[in-house]
């Protein structure tokens, strides 16, 4: 680790510390998951330069009306990342952030909010009271927030902060803007755990449920000049479900599997990234997962047990959301390869099975 990366982790360990709440859960950081304030700080600092970079360029308000509303706030201001503010003067923020944990916030003291997604909100709420106080603008805590979470939502799919802050976006969700708040109001219907996916979709219907969407697909792909060498259609078996989950009683909140429902066509090799775009510009639901706009998860077996980095390894997988005919939010996986890939994947795949226990 960096002297930079001590310095900041030290920091905020010592801005949040000094309460009986909050020592804890640092203590559990070090403790259970040492690397997760790392990755959390990274990640912030990751946001807080693209938020940056954005200011300074044309903001469309259908998705950043609270990016546009912060730079009506700040002016000319910067938002520090988290590594820059360690070498800034001392704002007398940290009195007024124990303070809010004692008084005021709710959610660090709730012993029902899994402990990294409490350090991951003391970070973002307690950033937004800093600016408070390093610009005497109370306006500014709100406003940095939303702002903040609009662009790791538009931007960075897939971070653990992003994830752990979803709830709360979701209940803040008319604070947003308009594509924003349709996208959190689809996530918000999309089911919380595999429980509530297989009671959604009963063993009876999955199988419609996935042949309907296979031909939904393909006529999507045909109607748009792409040829399809082979396709086909499958529902996870339950035991493998429950595998995947991590047992019956793991409960996989903002997590549900994306693939208890799969597509695959097979494409010619530069059809794949066109096929992708595709799906991104006309699938009548924006693809998306409760932590992002758009997942694009590129993997393979082989890649999973082998070091090789070759795209050839990996096959495109992308999860989509789709309506079920009782107009309910359902999530499903397209895979997309060439027939190249196929080859690869049935050498590869019974090695990769066996090495994490499946047959």
């Amino acid at each position: 680790m960096t002297e930079v990366s001590q310095k900041l982790e030290g920091h905020v360990k010592a801005g949040f510390a000094g309460t009986d709440v909050l020592d804890p859960l640092f203590s559990y950081a070090e403790a259970d998951d040492p690397e997760a304030l790392k990755i959390l700080t990274q990640e912030f600092d990751e946001v807080c330069r693209d938020l940056n970079r954005l200011r300074s360029q044309p903001l469309d308000p259908n998705y950043y009306s609270n990016l546009i509303a912060l730079n009506t706030l700040l002016g000319e201001k910067p938002v520090h990342p988290l590594r820059n503010v360690v070498r800034l003067p001392p704002t007398g923020s940290l009195e007024d952030i124990r303070e809010k944990v004692v008084a005021d916030w709710d959610f660090p003291t709730n012993q029902g909010i899994a402990r990294r997604r409490r350090i991951s909100g003391l970070l973002v709420e307690g950033y937004g009271v800093d600016l408070v106080h390093r610009y005497n603008n109370p306006e500014l805590a709100q406003s940095f927030v939303l702002a903040f979470e609009e662009v790791m939502f538009t931007r960075h799919a897939g971070m653990h902060l992003l994830s752990d802050c979803i709830e709360w976006m979701i209940e803040d969700k008319d604070k947003f803007s308009k594509e924003i708040k349709a996208d959190l109001d689809i996530l918000e219907q999309l089911p919380l755990t595999v429980s509530d996916q297989l009671q959604q979709m009963p063993e009876e219907k999955r199988l419609n449920m996935v042949e309907s969407l296979f031909e939904d697909l393909n006529t999507l792909f045909l109607e748009s000049g792409l040829t399809i060498i082979n396709g086909e259609f499958r529902v996870k078996d339950l035991n493998k479900i429950w595998d995947k989950a991590g047992g019956l009683n793991r409960r996989r909140r903002f997590s549900p599997l994306g693939d208890i429902l799969g597509v695959r066509f097979v494409l010619s090799a530069n059809e794949v990234p066109a096929a992708t775009e595709v799906i991104k510009s006309n699938w009548r639901i924006p693809p998306v997962l409760r932590n992002g706009t758009l997942t694009e998860r590129v993997f393979s077996g082989a890649q999973q047990w082998n070091s090789r980095s070759d795209p050839s390894y990996r096959a495109q997988n992308i999860n989509i959301i789709f309506q079920d005919d009782q107009g309910k939010y359902q999530i499903a996986e397209v895979q997309l390869l060439s027939p190249g890939q196929v080859k690869i994947a049935k050498k590869t795949r019974p090695k990769y099975l066996k090495k994490r226990g499946r047959n």
